[in-house]
């Protein structure tokens, strides 16, 4: 009985609810249909047709176009404008000007398939079409779309024409190509509703394009008019499918291409644009779509081959289209419209029919009233508004869950092994040393090169001795002449040296271009990065060493063995990454502070430099350097500077020895010194236990200051040390411990010069006596223990682990720590005696 009431409170609860949401959409609904109403009877008939034409706007352009554009605004009252090339601060303050010249707010749109960077210098630019088809996780394209209507919404635009639906299945297509998802209606569909459902729950109108579908020609409608010469049923089940399955799922908006498709009723020589069968019959009428139909440009040649400025637009409007892009005049366009009208060969309600249409997207959007607001852009802080880094983060997730690998012979990828490899990189098609080739460097010791006319005739002799090399081809075109400016030759110079070593082909550009090479499966590993912006290529190379996972699957087939679909995962992370601070949920605003303190440290001499590192999630997202290596300023603070890290010497290179040999069975935690070093069975330390010794319990003494004894004062009756600070004990060596100012070193243990039994470098020119480690031992095992067992940091216990380490290991201690771990993590600079191995000035004094 409990539960049924409760089910009854629940449904009355969510049927109140629902009514409320219906109730609002009506009122809603009713306050439109009579602000629309109001304004359609104040309008005259040439203002209701001028609030058909969407004009096109620059901001990189001069005085001349700006009084152009305003002329029109105020002369034909146009209803939008869409901005092409310019910059974003220009274009808020041109949007301004525009709109307190129209009585009517405009419409603003803008072509931003991959975001506003498709037309505006200082602005993001997302992924093409072409990888984010490769993307298994729809929702970074929600996202995307999400972010990008966010970034249009804050520049004062409401209508972007995208997303594209075209079905790219001509990988000849000079036009659509990486604008298109791929060559699956199913995946091109999916992706299209999810970009278009980020971007409309941001608040902006998204355009369906390009109708009926422009993915299987081989011309450009901006220079001809293509031909689509399919059956009625293929054109349902391929080109039409993602425009109905998109129209189903509520997109606001569709552009008609300038196509001729016989099969869809549009005569010889006649676009779709301007064909009633395509746009009225088809478009609205059989697939049921109401939004706002907006034409392709109707000053491409695809519209103007066949027919003149002004009877165009009529056409397009008796066809049954809503807004009229670019015209080529709006007055004569205008002026023939109502020529047309007065004839009968256009209708009044044809042209209120659309102009209700747009009044409607305007009281949607909120475009009430040329005095509004909402209307006016802000351009205070606009760029780093329309910059932020939470939209740098989705754009580099959509670009590492879009590398797709396509070939990994024997699981070469990731490089797991590091240890006496010798690697290279080879870049193609570039004379620069590259984001990717330096993204290699982070994890391991690469020789890079660049192929050219200089080298190509030796490198290969060089690189044949390498037992990986990195590949790479870089600066090709996007489209498909000339094989996308991809170099076969120079692609099968790369396959002629798989033949010789194991190679790594990266590609940075459109995987159509490997269609016509050969020996493709001569390749030991090929990874497709679509791009080849600085994002891309790190993240590729992060990717070679497992820096990043990778899910990216093909969106277009190559060939036969490289079908659409196909894709290489590789499912671990094993190294660290790198990123930024937000993609592990830090603000790099904040971290502005660390920079601050890093540079008042350097400023108020509390040390001359300092390089800062900072890692979370397994990614590196703060790595800076600062100052220089001394007060001198003789050298800048470089990334790979060397260090004295002794401090945690413990932890990164004992440490881990000892539990390799706990890994071996040759130590436990629960064994005795002596079990070790049977020598120590007869002093006070034989009986210590392990674990006590690493866990700082086992009553050793902190420490023990060894080069006191090297020490004397010059003065037989002076003491070495005192308790506190006076003028002849300056030198602070420990708590309240001071060295007397008049000391030297006691004869027969320092020698500046290596000789027989000196042979133990210290410093620069000064060397140890040999049998002085004996001394050091002898010390701590004559040393006596702490009463009570408490912890107690102390070194002493880490002497005997040193010798347990080259006891059981037969090597010594640094050569086994340094093949064991540091050279199998790629941590090639972090090393014992750094001076017998790098250059004295990369080393910071």
């Amino acid at each position: 009985m409990c539960r049924v009431r409760l089910f009854l409170i629940l449904s009355s609860y969510f049927i109140l609810n629902l009514n409320s949401f219906a109730q609002d959409t009506i009122q809603f609904k009713n306050d439109q249909d009579h602000w629309v109403d109001s304004l359609m009877n104040e309008l005259s008939l040439e203002e209701k047709i001028g609030q058909l034409f969407m004009v096109a706007a620059y901001s990189n352009k001069d005085q001349q176009h700006i009084d152009e554009i305003s002329y029109i605004i105020k002369k034909h009252k146009v209803g939008g404008l869409i901005f092409f090339q310019g910059g974003p601060g220009r274009q808020a303050n041109l949007t301004n000007k525009y709109q307190t010249l129209s009585e009517i707010p405009l419409l603003i749109a803008i072509d931003g398939e991959w975001g506003l960077g498709m037309r505006l210098d200082s602005t993001l630019n997302y992924p093409r079409q072409m990888m984010l088809g490769a993307i298994q996780h729809d929702s970074l394209i929600y996202q995307m779309g999400y972010d990008i209507g966010e970034q249009m919404k804050r520049l004062g635009v409401h209508i972007n024409f995208a997303p594209v639906v075209d079905v790219n299945n001509n990988p000849l297509n000079p036009v659509i190509n990486v604008r298109s998802f791929g060559e699956n209606p199913d995946l091109v569909a999916k992706k299209g509703i999810m970009y278009m459902q980020g971007m409309q729950d941001a608040g902006i109108i998204a355009t369906a394009k390009h109708f009926p579908g422009h993915g299987d020609t081989d011309k450009d409608s901006h220079h001809t008019l293509p031909i689509v010469t399919h059956n009625k049923q293929r054109l349902d089940s391929i080109e039409l499918y993602p425009f109905q399955k998109i129209f189903d799922a509520g997109i606001e908006g569709v552009m008609v291409a300038h196509l001729n498709v016989p099969e869809l009723g549009t005569k010889e020589d006649t676009p779709t644009t301007l064909t009633k069968a395509v746009v009225n019959d088809l478009l609205k009428n059989e697939m049921g779509f109401d939004g706002l139909i907006f034409t392709d440009a109707l000053n491409m040649k695809g519209a103007t081959e066949y027919y003149k400025p002004g009877e165009i637009e009529c056409l397009a409007l008796e066809a049954g289209n809503d807004i009229l892009l670019f015209s080529v005049s709006v007055s004569k366009a205008i002026s023939k419209i109502k020529k047309d009208i007065r004839k009968g060969d256009l209708t009044k309600e044809r042209i209120d029919e659309s102009c209700r249409k747009v009044l409607a997207a305007k009281y949607r959007l909120g475009l009430l009233s040329n005095k509004s607001d909402k209307i006016f852009v802000d351009t205070e802080n606009l760029k780093n508004d329309l910059n932020k880094l939470v939209y740098e983060v989705t754009r580099r997730d959509l670009i590492e869950n879009g590398i797709t690998m396509i070939r990994n012979n024997e699981n070469l990828l990731p490089i797991k092994k590091l240890k006496r490899k010798k690697f290279a990189s080879l870049s193609f098609n570039t004379e620069e040393i590259t984001e990717f080739q330096k993204t290699l460097s982070k994890y391991a010791e690469v020789d890079h090169f660049v192929y050219n006319e200089k080298t190509k005739d030796s490198i290969l002799l060089i690189l044949k001795d390498y037992n990986a090399v990195f590949t790479s081809y870089h600066n090709a075109s996007y489209w498909p002449s000339g094989n996308y400016k991809v170099d076969l030759s120079q692609l099968n110079s790369i396959a002629k040296l798989a033949h010789e070593t194991n190679v790594v082909f990266c590609l940075f550009a459109n995987p159509y271009s490997l269609r016509n090479f050969e020996h493709i499966d001569e390749i030991q590993s090929l990874m497709i990065a679509y791009s080849d912006d600085k994002a891309a290529q790190s993240l590729a190379a992060q990717a070679l060493f497992g820096g990043i996972k990778l899910s990216g699957k093909l969106h277009v087939g190559i060939n036969n063995n490289y079908p659409a679909g196909m894709g290489i995962e590789l499912k671990k992370k094993i190294r660290l990454g790198y990123g930024i601070p937000e993609q592990v949920g830090i603000s790099s605003k904040k971290l502005q502070k660390v920079d601050s303190i890093a540079q008042t440290a350097i400023d108020s001499m509390a040390t001359p430099g300092c390089r800062i590192l900072v890692a979370r999630n397994g990614n590196i997202f703060y790595d800076k350097s600062f100052g220089y290596h001394s007060y001198m300023k003789n050298n800048p603070v470089e990334e790979n500077d060397i260090y004295d890290i002794a401090s945690i010497t413990k932890i990164a290179a004992t440490v881990p020895s000892l539990m390799k040999l706990f890994e071996d069975s040759l130590f436990s935690l629960d064994a005795t010194l002596a079990d070790y070093l049977p020598e120590l069975d007869t002093t006070n330390k034989g009986e210590l236990i392990i674990k006590d010794v690493l866990t700082h319990q086992a009553r050793l003494n902190g420490w023990i200051p060894f080069y006191y004894s090297t020490l004397e004062t010059l003065y037989p009756d002076q003491e070495l040390l005192n308790n506190r600070f006076t003028e002849e004990f300056p030198y602070k060596i420990g708590n309240h411990a001071y060295m007397a100012k008049n000391f030297k070193f006691k004869e027969g243990i320092y020698s500046y010069y290596p000789k027989e039994g000196y042979s133990t470098k210290i410093a620069d020119n000064f060397y140890i006596l040999d049998s002085y480690t004996d001394t050091i031992y002898n010390k701590i095992r004559s040393s006596d223990l702490i009463e009570e067992k408490a912890y107690r940091y102390s070194d002493l216990g880490y002497y005997y682990f040193y010798k347990i380490i080259e006891k059981y290991r037969q090597v010594n201690f640094e050569d086994f720590v340094d093949s064991t771990y540091f050279k199998e993590l790629g941590a090639y600079r972090t090393t014992f005696l750094p001076l017998e191995k790098f250059d004295q000035s990369e080393i910071i004094p």
